[in-house]
C-alpha cells in the first residue's frame, strides 16, 4: 500500500491508484475507508465504471446501506461500461433482492451473455428463471453454474476488475 500511497503523492487524481487502494481496504472489511477511495477515484473521473460499480459492492456490504444510492452506481456503471458483468451481477441480486424480477432476469442474462463462463450470474439466472416460473431455463442456468462453480473463485473475478483499471487511458 505504500507504493500506492507514494503515487498518490505524485498523482493525487490517479484512478487505479485509488481504486486499487480502496480495494486493499475492502479486503480487509475497512468498507467505510474503501468506499472513501472509490469516491475520489469517481470524483476525479466519473466516466470510468469500475469504481462506481466497487463503491455499490462495499456499500451492499455494509448494514445500513442506501439502496437509491447502490442502484444509481451499478446502473451508472453498466451505462459507462455495458459489458462489465459484474456491474449487471450486482444489479440482478440487488432487483432480486427487492423482488423485481423481470429487471433482474434483464441484467443476470446480459451477464451471462457478457461472461458465459461466470458461475454466480448463472446462479442467480437460475434463481430469477425459478420465481418467474420459467422452469427449463432455470434448470438450464443452475446446470450451468453446477459446471462452472469448481473453475471460478469470487475473488479472482474482483481482482480481474480491479486489474482492468491498468489499462483506462486517461
Amino acid at each position: 500500500m505504500e507504493a500506492l500511497n507514494n503515487a498518490l503523492r505524485l498523482e493525487p487524481r490517479s484512478v487505479p491508484a485509488l481504486a486499487y487502494l480502496g480495494a486493499a481496504h475492502a479486503d480487509r472489511g475497512r468498507y467505510e475507508e474503501a468506499a472513501k477511495f472509490y469516491e475520489r477515484a469517481i470524483a476525479a473521473d466519473p466516466k470510468v465504471a469500475i469504481p462506481h460499480y466497487l463503491i455499490a459492492d462495499v456499500m451492499l456490504r455494509q448494514p445500513a446501506s442506501d439502496d437509491a444510492r447502490i442502484e444509481r452506481h451499478l446502473l451508472r456503471a453498466v451505462e459507462l461500461d455495458p459489458a462489465l458483468a459484474s456491474a449487471h451481477v450486482a444489479l440482478g441480486k440487488f432487483y432480486s433482492r427487492a423482488q423485481r424480477w423481470a429487471d433482474a432476469a434483464r441484467h443476470l442474462e446480459r451477464a451471462a451473455a457478457t461472461r458465459p463462463d461466470l458461475a454466480e450470474a448463472h446462479y442467480h439466472l437460475g434463481r430469477v428463471y425459478a420465481r418467474l416460473r420459467r422452469k427449463e431455463e432455470a434448470q438450464t442456468a443452475l446446470a450451468t453454474f453446477e459446471r462452472l462453480k469448481t473453475a471460478q473463485d469470487r475473488n479472482v473475478v474482483h481482482k480481474d476488475l480491479i486489474r482492468r483499471l491498468a489499462d483506462v487511458r486517461f
